[in-house]
């Protein structure tokens, strides 16, 4: 398999499932999602549609989260105008 491909499966073998949103929200049954990343590292192709789409709302989730690249509103007062 590609080398993409095997740090794909270590990343999805390392998660801790209880601790994503999705488990956490009660969206995602924690003992079935785990079942699916092991039939998924095993090589079983069937919940790899399934895995990802999970793991794809958690990410959304996640950044939801994280707080904005985009720089917050600088209030500028007047000295600071006159004397740029």
């Amino acid at each position: 398999p590609p080398a993409a491909y095997r740090a794909a499966r270590r990343l999805v073998a390392s998660i801790d499932v209880r601790t994503l949103e999705v488990v956490e929200r009660g969206w995602i049954d924690p003992g079935r999602l785990q079942t699916a990343i092991r039939a998924l590292i095993a090589g079983s192709g069937e919940s790899g549609g399934d895995v990802h789409a999970v793991l794809r709302l958690e990410s959304w989730l996640q950044a939801r989260r994280a707080p904005s690249s985009i720089p917050q509103r600088k209030e500028v007062n007047t000295n600071e105008v006159l004397h740029a």
